[in-house]
């Protein structure tokens, strides 16, 4: 209720938000495992714009957490499609910034976009293609040649 209510008000709560999220991810009851997706996945096909600015790491690792989870194949395959839509607004520059800017990389030299943002998310990936699920194997291995 909070999030539908108060989502252009939770600003630096979304790490927090995206933590709860990964620790329904590791839970074993399939009922909490997919009442916290449907909130996760809500929040990033709706409001992925007004909350990733700062926190993209962590919603990546959320969809990792919910793709690895063993409950449900339908969560894991949900969870690698949302990687997918990440992955596709990273490579449209659209992240970071909260306001969908693109990336300016002149203002700081020292900012390594691969190695900050491409690295985690593909490394997540590549551990999904060792799954034991083939639906779940396959799906993140098209994902991460993608």
């Amino acid at each position: 209720q909070i999030i539908k209510s108060k989502v252009a008000n939770i600003k630096s709560g979304w790490r927090s938000v995206f933590m709860v999220f990964m620790a329904a991810a590791d839970d074993e009851s399939e009922t909490i495992v997919e009442g916290a997706f449907e909130n996760a996945e809500q929040v990033i096909l709706e409001h992925f714009d007004q909350v990733i600015g700062e926190c993209f790491l962590d919603c990546v690792s959320c969809l990792i957490g919910f793709a690895n989870n063993k409950s449900s194949y339908h969560i894991s395959l949900k969870a690698i499609a949302l990687l997918r839509i990440c992955e596709n607004r990273l490579a449209e520059g659209l992240v970071p910034g909260g306001t969908l800017n693109p990336i300016n990389v002149s203002k700081d030299e020292n900012f390594d976009v691969t190695e900050h943002y491409w690295f985690p998310m593909l490394a997540g990936l590549s551990d999904l293609t060792s799954d034991t699920r083939a639906e779940v194997r396959n799906c993140a291995l098209e994902v991460l040649f993608d």
